[in-house]
Protein backbone atom coordinates (compact mmCIF):
# COMPACT_ATOMS: atom_id res chain seq x y z
CA UNK A 1 0.00 0.00 0.00
CA UNK A 2 1.27 3.45 -0.86
CA UNK A 3 -0.21 6.88 -0.28
CA UNK A 4 1.62 8.22 -3.30
CA UNK A 5 0.14 7.89 -6.77
CA UNK A 6 3.36 7.17 -8.67
CA UNK A 7 1.83 7.86 -12.10
CA UNK A 8 0.61 11.27 -10.93
CA UNK A 9 3.99 12.02 -9.33
CA UNK A 10 5.83 11.18 -12.57
CA UNK A 11 3.37 13.33 -14.52
CA UNK A 12 3.90 16.31 -12.19
CA UNK A 13 7.68 15.93 -12.35
CA UNK A 14 7.65 15.68 -16.16
CA UNK A 15 5.37 18.69 -16.56
CA UNK A 16 7.47 20.83 -14.21
CA UNK A 17 4.77 21.17 -11.52
CA UNK A 18 7.18 19.82 -8.91
CA UNK A 19 10.49 21.53 -9.45
CA UNK A 20 11.87 22.22 -6.00
CA UNK A 21 12.27 20.70 -2.58
CA UNK A 22 9.69 23.23 -1.32
CA UNK A 23 7.13 21.87 -3.82
CA UNK A 24 7.78 18.31 -2.66
CA UNK A 25 7.62 19.32 1.01
CA UNK A 26 4.27 21.02 0.40
CA UNK A 27 2.90 17.83 -1.17
CA UNK A 28 4.25 15.79 1.75
CA UNK A 29 2.50 18.10 4.24
CA UNK A 30 -0.76 17.52 2.35
CA UNK A 31 -0.28 13.74 2.64
CA UNK A 32 0.58 14.05 6.35
CA UNK A 33 -2.54 16.18 6.92
CA UNK A 34 -4.78 13.63 5.18
CA UNK A 35 -3.29 10.74 7.17
CA UNK A 36 -3.74 12.56 10.50
CA UNK A 37 -7.34 13.50 9.72
CA UNK A 38 -8.24 9.99 8.50
CA UNK A 39 -6.57 8.36 11.51
CA UNK A 40 -8.41 10.73 13.88
CA UNK A 41 -11.74 9.90 12.25
CA UNK A 42 -11.01 6.18 12.65
CA UNK A 43 -10.03 6.73 16.30
CA UNK A 44 -13.40 8.41 16.88
CA UNK A 45 -15.22 5.58 15.10
CA UNK A 46 -13.47 3.09 17.37
CA UNK A 47 -14.30 5.20 20.45
CA UNK A 48 -17.99 5.49 19.54
CA UNK A 49 -18.31 1.88 18.42
CA UNK A 50 -20.13 2.58 15.15
CA UNK A 51 -19.35 3.94 11.69
CA UNK A 52 -20.24 7.40 10.47
CA UNK A 53 -23.87 7.62 9.24
CA UNK A 54 -24.69 4.32 10.96
CA UNK A 55 -27.60 4.32 13.40
CA UNK A 56 -26.76 3.79 17.04
CA UNK A 57 -28.53 3.63 20.37
CA UNK A 58 -25.61 5.39 22.06
CA UNK A 59 -26.24 8.82 23.56
CA UNK A 60 -22.81 9.93 22.35
CA UNK A 61 -22.26 10.86 18.70
CA UNK A 62 -20.03 12.83 16.37
CA UNK A 63 -20.13 16.58 16.89
CA UNK A 64 -18.15 18.33 14.17
CA UNK A 65 -14.46 19.14 14.19
CA UNK A 66 -11.90 21.22 16.03
CA UNK A 67 -9.52 23.10 13.76
CA UNK A 68 -5.91 23.31 14.86
CA UNK A 69 -2.58 24.33 13.40
CA UNK A 70 0.11 21.68 13.71
CA UNK A 71 3.82 22.47 13.78
CA UNK A 72 6.08 19.73 12.47
CA UNK A 73 9.62 19.46 11.21
CA UNK A 74 8.12 19.83 7.73
CA UNK A 75 6.38 23.12 8.56
CA UNK A 76 2.93 24.23 9.70
CA UNK A 77 -0.39 22.90 8.43
CA UNK A 78 -4.02 22.98 9.53
CA UNK A 79 -5.99 19.85 10.46
CA UNK A 80 -9.58 19.11 11.43
CA UNK A 81 -9.81 16.77 14.41
CA UNK A 82 -13.26 15.23 15.03
CA UNK A 83 -15.02 15.57 18.37
CA UNK A 84 -17.92 13.88 20.13
CA UNK A 85 -20.93 15.29 21.97
CA UNK A 86 -19.93 14.34 25.50
CA UNK A 87 -16.23 15.24 25.05
CA UNK A 88 -15.04 11.80 26.15
CA UNK A 89 -13.03 11.24 22.94
CA UNK A 90 -9.28 11.54 23.53
CA UNK A 91 -7.39 11.41 20.21
CA UNK A 92 -4.13 9.47 20.46
CA UNK A 93 -2.23 10.42 17.30
CA UNK A 94 -2.57 14.17 17.86
CA UNK A 95 -3.70 14.66 21.43
CA UNK A 96 -5.95 17.48 22.65
CA UNK A 97 -4.07 20.78 22.98
CA UNK A 98 -1.04 19.28 21.23
CA UNK A 99 0.33 21.48 18.46
CA UNK A 100 3.82 20.05 17.98
CA UNK A 101 4.46 16.70 16.35
CA UNK A 102 7.50 15.22 18.03
CA UNK A 103 8.38 12.20 15.95
CA UNK A 104 4.79 11.49 14.91
CA UNK A 105 5.70 12.16 11.29
CA UNK A 106 8.36 9.46 11.48
CA UNK A 107 5.86 7.06 13.08
CA UNK A 108 3.33 7.67 10.30
CA UNK A 109 5.97 7.23 7.61
CA UNK A 110 7.31 4.04 9.17
CA UNK A 111 3.81 2.54 9.48
CA UNK A 112 3.06 3.18 5.83
CA UNK A 113 6.51 2.01 4.73
CA UNK A 114 5.91 -1.31 6.49
CA UNK A 115 2.48 -1.66 4.91
CA UNK A 116 3.63 -0.72 1.39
Amino acid sequence: MSLINHKELKKQLASGELTSLDDITKEFKNILKEVIQTASQEELTSHLGYDKHQESTSSNSRNGYNEKTINSKYGQFDVSIPRDRDSSFEPQLVKKREIYLDGTEDLILSLYTIMA
